[in-house]
């Protein structure tokens, strides 16, 4: 199970000095990483976490991808003839991109805070994009209530923490919050019935 392989791995590297940096990520107290993330700075991307000095990706090479500011993406082409005759012609080898509308922007950081920080404060959200945060995400709130009856999250009145066990579900709970996602299949404990998820949560339980 990966999941118990990842907590035999968080355990040797914890025994030896690193601090983990958000869902799957580790560095010595020392590395700027770490520092960043205790300055609330921090940034997650698809390469990694970063100390957060800057935000925007060039992607070289066949279907790379870029961001470009707050709020464009921008992937190159699949293929290495059509990425090459893009070039030839003095052309950007772009095959699509994404121009981020408000809520996506919300949605984004709402996950950068659960899988970076493991909780996201909703005055923090309100007060940047001048939202109600129990409105806005009034069904995804909900949707969390299976979480917590399995000890993944703990909810309050002004924030969600995803606990100790839950962070090795982290993923699952940012899945929750993104809309491109959420008419797929259902992913959180996959073939499990109510009492098997008991079952792994309290055996995960027991390893942390």
């Amino acid at each position: 199970d990966r999941k118990l392989l990842f907590l035999d791995a968080l355990e040797v590297l914890t025994k030896h000095g690193y601090v983990r940096t958000g869902y799957d990520h580790f560095a010595k107290p020392t590395d700027d990483v770490a520092k960043a993330m205790d300055q609330g700075k921090m940034i997650w991307n698809s390469l990694g976490v970063t100390p957060g000095r800057c935000v925007d990706i060039l992607g070289i090479g066949v279907h790379s991808y870029s961001r470009a500011g707050e709020g464009y993406y921008y992937q190159n082409e699949y293929e290495l003839a059509d990425y090459e005759a893009a070039l030839q012609k003095g052309n950007f080898p772009v095959f699509r991109g994404h121009k981020l509308n408000q809520d996506d922007e919300i949605r984004r950081e709402v996950v950068h805070q659960l899988r970076s920080y493991f909780q996201v404060d909703f005055k923090n959200i309100e007060a940047r994009f001048g939202v109600d945060f129990k409105k806005y995400f009034r069904e995804e709130v909900a949707a969390l209530k299976e979480f917590e009856q399995d000890n993944i999250i703990e909810s309050t009145e002004d924030s969600i923490k995803i606990t100790d066990l839950g962070q090795q579900f982290a993923n699952l709970v940012c899945r929750n919050f993104d809309r491109y996602v959420r008419n797929l299949p259902p992913v959180y404990h996959p073939l499990l019935k109510t009492e098997d998820r008991a079952a792994q949560s309290a055996r995960l339980g027991t390893r942390t």
